[in-house]
């Protein structure tokens, strides 16, 4: 539809919302407005209260509302009521929770409370709440625009522009606010202080430019213009439209959680956020009043920022492959397989990272407010992480191999995998309990991943305990909301039989079952040896199991 100042878009606003809250949706709009303003298109958003007539219905699938929802909700909503013949949007149906600050507390602490001492508390500031809701409806009135989510928003900008004071307050933290990120956890303390941004707070110039694409007058030979503009910025990533990618082909530019171009740099400023929440954390929760239910899964969700937050984004780059739209006229090529040493890389951080999680045990305080925990880095490993992640990129890796001159391959990332976890035996010293753990899921997910071996194994394997948790079962990993199988990490959505297909998956994956039937003779030899530097019986005993796992199919 054409908008423009003659022609507006109006919101009507529940008159439930508290004034604060409904200033920091106006701000929201009026961001929105000032790239309108910039385009000689007005201020085409208004904001109006709902109507005291009693003919307004704010279920009027015609007219665009923002709604308070007074119900167990804690996160923005936003959907479009569309014409189904054209495609036109009809209006937007906006939902802002009433427990928004639980979404605030769940997040944003994990990740702020380092560089913002607003966030060192249960009881989060109305100012830090409207400040989260602004950005978020951000890109709720993105969607009423027609813009779609845009995962590689994040992945634009380096680290140092991140931590830049005047880069940030021109151009934000993201080139798109429809990406699905909101804190700039780059940010170091002492960052605020200087003035350095530090969450979504206005549209990117990848917002700017579509709007531009959208609604700009052109008049004649639009199409040519139209594909002038979008080559004027080939090549430039702040321009990428990262489309969700598909789990055979992962694009790691357009993952959710992900911010800048540099994975290490970020899974750095993440270990160092939830390190110091491990260490100042309980201080800040002495209040009875504060609900016991918050306190108990308060250390819960570090294991999910670690793994769903931390882990997965940057496991993305092993097998990724950076795919863009297919031009004949642009520079840049529709594929790109991750370069072998930026692959390495990442596989070598993610275990010197996790190698050694005895910082998370350090502050029994911390332990001690979800309950009798002696520890959490066991439960971590036990249930086979961070090995899990790194399997389950093995079986992704065959389209990055494939289209790769210089391919980094499934035999040489188990190689460089069999180096990381039988170091400690390679230097004469004893298997550690944790990497005993991450060699169990190492053993059991390459025998998952050969047919032929995991039907024998099937008909060898009744009534054998596993060495770690049971994490098909496990209740608490389904809970935290974290993948639960090496081998098997996604599951299907059953849909009824009259829903339409919404995928096809058109690529077979490389049969790797010869490589791992060689990296199980390896893994067995080198248990072999690691038996032969055991400390006392239960280590020799669970060399002896693992050694077992391996023999009964071979």
């Amino acid at each position: 539809r054409n908008i423009t100042s003659q022609q507006p878009v109006i919101f009507y606003l529940d008159t439930l919302i508290q004034d604060s809250w409904s200033q920091a949706i106006r701000k929201s709009a009026d961001e929105w407005n000032k790239v309108f303003n910039e385009l000689g298109m007005g201020e085409p958003i208004l904001i109006k209260p709902y109507e005291k007539d009693s003919t307004f219905r704010a279920n009027n699938p015609m007219i665009n509302t923002i709604a308070f929802l007074n119900n167990n909700n804690s996160e923005v909503t936003a959907y479009n009521v569309t014409d189904l013949r054209t495609g036109e949007i009809l209006s937007t149906k906006i939902g802002v929770p009433r427990d928004l600050a639980f979404s605030v507390r769940r997040n944003g602490v994990y990740q702020m409370a380092e560089v913002d001492p607003r966030f060192r508390t249960y009881y989060i500031a109305d100012g830090v709440i409207c400040e989260n809701l602004t950005a978020r409806m951000l890109k709720a009135f993105g969607l009423s625009l027609g813009l779609a989510t845009n995962l590689a928003g994040s992945a634009a900008y380096s680290p140092e522009e991140l931590r830049s004071p005047e880069f940030t307050q021109k151009y934000g933290i993201t080139a798109s606010v429809m990406d699905n990120v909101l804190y700039n956890y780059l940010a170091q303390p002492g960052d605020k202080e200087k003035g350095v941004v530090l969450i979504v707070n206005k549209p990117g110039v990848c917002d700017a430019f579509t709007l531009k694409y959208l609604y700009a007058a052109i008049g004649e030979n639009e199409s040519d213009i139209l594909k002038k503009w979008a080559m004027e910025h080939d090549g430039d990533p702040r321009y990428f439209y990262g489309k969700r990618s598909p789990a055979y082909a992962t694009d790691p530019r357009c993952q959710n959680y992900d911010l800048g171009n540099d994975p290490i740099a970020a899974l750095d400023a993440q270990i160092s956020h939830v390190k110091y929440i491990v260490k100042n954390s309980p201080d800040w929760f002495h209040d009875d009043n504060i609900p016991n239910d918050y306190r108990e899964l308060f250390p819960d969700f570090v294991i999910i920022e670690l793994i769903n937050k931390t882990l997965s984004p940057v496991s993305s780059y092993i097998g990724g492959i950076y795919i863009n739209e297919a031009n004949e006229k642009s520079s840049v090529p529709s594929y790109k397989s991750v370069p072998v040493d930026m692959q390495r890389k990442v596989l070598q951080k993610i275990f010197s990272t996790f190698y050694d999680l005895s910082w998370l045990d350090s502050n029994k305080d911390f332990l001690r407010l979800g309950g009798v925990n002696p520890d959490m880095s066991t439960w971590i490993y036990n249930n086979g992480y961070p090995m899990m992640s790194l399997m389950f990129r093995l079986m992704r890796m065959g389209l990055s191999v494939e289209k790769s001159a210089k391919p980094y391959t499934q035999e040489a990332y188990l190689n460089d995998i069999e180096k990381q976890l039988f170091k400690e035996s390679l230097n004469g010293k004893p298997l550690s309990s944790p990497m005993i753990s991450q060699i169990s899921v190492y053993i059991n997910s390459l025998k998952g991943m050969c047919p032929t071996l995991k039907a024998i194994d099937k008909a060898v394997s009744k009534g054998v305990t596993s060495l770690t948790v049971n994490e098909r079962n496990n209740h608490k990993l389904h809970m935290l909301e974290l993948p639960t199988s090496s081998y098997d990490v996604t599951y299907s959505k059953v849909y009824a039989g009259m829903e339409p297909t919404n995928s096809i998956n058109f690529y077979s994956g490389t049969d790797i079952e010869a490589v791992c039937y060689d990296k199980l003779k390896s893994a067995r030899r080198h248990l072999m040896q690691a038996r032969s530097l055991a400390r006392n019986d239960i280590e020799r005993g669970k060399c002896d199991y693992l050694i077992t796992m391996i023999e009964r199919v071979l």
